[in-house]
């Protein structure tokens, strides 16, 4: 014989208390680094929160406290609007891969807790739209001295030698492929760098240097040098 007067089940009772909160499911998922499916999943009886999550849903949202039974809402599906972007894609993937919660992310970054949720939900796009990566190689140019000893298509190959490494290191980078590209310019390292940086529109350029040697004291360095007029910032990595 079936029950009539049966209790409401945990899921039941975190939608009651969520909505009674005027709470989404992003909002709670983002106040506990989690994501909106995870929330629905509790509220549908799919998965059980562990007794961390427990605690502190008790804390914000005091779910336990209902006792009559009410009828289970369906709950809210995901605005097609609200969708991740592929940043916010890539950044939650990451994240989890590597075992961080936002609230760790945000320590580590020092990156709001809110805008890493919101970006990771979709709520809130990427605030540069999507950032993008642009991989750059500058090929020195030969001397001319050497230029009648050279193959009459060493430029060529040159270029489709460089292009093809340039290929597989965007490849090997972990962000989406669709926001790396890769630029091959000829001529002196840091007028190369700096022309890109300025008709590409970059934010940020990042380079590597070696630890500084005589010749460098004496001759200067390309890190230097666009540092000093780079337009936009800059960070140096040292190898």
């Amino acid at each position: 014989m079936a029950k009539t007067n049966a209790s409401p089940s945990l899921g039941e009772r975190l939608h009651t208390a969520r909505v009674g909160a005027k709470l989404t499911q992003k909002e709670v998922g983002a106040r506990l680094g989690l994501s909106q499916a995870t929330v629905w999943e509790w509220e549908s009886d799919k998965i059980v929160p562990n007794r961390v999550q427990l605690k502190k849903l008790h804390g914000f949202l005091q779910f336990h406290t209902p006792r009559t039974p009410v009828p289970k809402k369906a709950p809210p599906s995901a605005s097609p609007d609200d969708a991740p972007s592929a940043f916010g894609r890539w950044l939650n993937e990451t994240r989890v891969k590597k075992g961080l919660t936002i609230v760790e992310l945000s320590k580590k970054s020092g990156v709001g807790y809110a805008t890493i949720a919101n970006v990771e939900s979709g709520r809130t796009q990427n605030p540069r739209a999507e950032a993008r990566i642009r991989l750059i190689y500058v090929q020195s140019l030969m001397p001319l001295a050497f230029m009648e000893y050279a193959p009459a298509d060493f430029d060529e190959r040159v270029r489709e030698s460089t292009e093809g490494e340039l290929a597989k290191a965007a490849e090997q980078i972990d962000y989406p492929k669709e926001l790396v590209s890769t630029a091959l310019r000829f001529g002196a390292v840091y007028p190369e760098v700096l022309t890109e940086a300025e008709t590409w529109g970059a934010d940020l350029i990042v380079l590597g240097s070696h630890r500084p040697s005589m010749s460098t004291y004496l001759l200067g360095s390309n890190a230097k040098t666009i540092v000093r007029h780079a337009k936009c910032s800059v960070l140096v990595a040292r190898d």
